[in-house]
């Protein structure tokens, strides 16, 4: 009894000496995470009507990454019915110290994404800079009714609507000519559609500034609006507004160009549809089908017919013209010599060699 009390003894130490080194074999499983800390832009809108952009974001990445996308929308749906186009040029993509990032622009729908990698993300906090330029990204009302005043406007949507991660903090600065008077702000926070209020603003001299006052969830964003009284920025012009409708309409030719190439290479292939050419000269009557129906073909020329045909039927008239001589030999008719019948190798009348 006392030695089996100490086996069991021996053994519970064991396993518990066993458990422990196995849990600390297992793998880890890391956790992956991203989440804005600070996103910071800034808004110089020119007499001209371009608008320089800065975004500094700063992002804390848990867990090993590649880097992160930055979607921005380019074209907005109007209260009124209708849309607003802008146009957006990326100029830099680089980190808090100046070094260029590897980056790669595209257009999907009404967003450009620019897919951007980023060294070192992993348990890090890294900030990325993206410097572009926006032109028609103003809008000009002439203020025809008591509801609206004569006024330039620029509408932002500073974050996007795209982030699948939080957003701690958001600051906008628009900086408007010296010139500029009559300004006034707003903004809206949350989802697309949303009216939320959760910021902060002040209108000092020519600049807005605008800071959200709560943490921003996945897929949250600020938007804001700016106006000033018209005469300062100067509007587009006609040659301007017709490039910028030509970059609307860019591919629509496309289609009907690819066509016409496809339906001129379809007429120039060999199998493609053809009219029959009028050479000027007598065409060839058409051949009558050859069959044990027509064993004579018609037309002017002779229709060659292959060799193991015409001894078929030379057998089958020479078969025929014996069976009627022995008919007329029964009957005491001496066959004269126009009954014979014909040698094998003539047909109808026609000369074999």
């Amino acid at each position: 009894m006392k030695t089996r009390r100490l086996a069991f003894l021996y053994a519970a130490v064991a396993l518990c000496l066993v458990i422990p080194a196995r849990a600390a074999e297992a793998p880890v499983v890391q956790t992956r995470r991203l989440t804005i800390t600070f996103f910071d832009a800034t808004y110089d809108v020119g007499i001209d009507g371009a608008i320089d952009v800065e975004e500094r974001i700063t992002v804390r990445f848990e867990g090993s990454w590649n880097g992160i996308y930055r979607w921005i929308p380019v074209k907005y749906e109007l209260t009124g019915g209708g849309q607003h186009q802008v146009y957006l040029d990326v100029q830099a993509v680089e980190d808090d110290r100046g070094n260029e990032l590897r980056h790669q622009v595209k257009r999907e729908g009404a967003l450009v994404k620019i897919k951007t990698w980023v060294p070192g993300a992993r348990d890090a906090q890294r900030t990325i800079v993206y410097r572009y330029r926006v032109e028609n990204g103003l809008r000009y009302f002439e203020g025809d009714d008591e509801m609206q005043w004569a006024h330039d406007e620029l509408y932002w949507n500073v974050t996007g609507d795209e982030w699948e991660m939080p957003i701690l903090r958001v600051q906008a600065r628009v900086n408007l000519p010296r010139e500029a008077s009559g300004i006034k702000a707003v903004a809206y926070t949350g989802r697309y559609g949303t009216g939320g209020r959760d910021y902060e603003q002040a209108v000092t001299g020519s600049s807005a500034l605008f800071e959200t006052t709560r943490r921003l969830e996945m897929r949250e964003g600020l938007t804001v609006v700016v106006g000033w009284d018209p005469g300062v920025v100067a509007r587009p012009s006609a040659a301007k507004k017709l490039r910028w409708l030509f970059l609307d309409y860019l591919f629509l030719p496309v289609p009907i160009i690819a066509f016409l190439v496809m339906l001129r290479l379809w007429r120039k292939k060999p199998g493609g549809p053809r009219l029959p050419k009028d050479r000027g000269g007598p065409q060839q009557a058409p051949q009558a089908a050859e069959g044990p129906h027509n064993p004579h073909p018609e037309g002017p020329g002779r229709h060659h017919r292959p060799e193991g045909s015409r001894a078929r039927d030379s057998q089958i008239a020479l078969v025929a013209g014996r069976q009627s001589q022995r008919h007329l030999y029964r009957e005491g008719v001496r066959p004269e010599a126009g009954v014979l019948p014909p040698r094998a190798g003539h047909q109808g009348g026609h000369l074999s060699p």
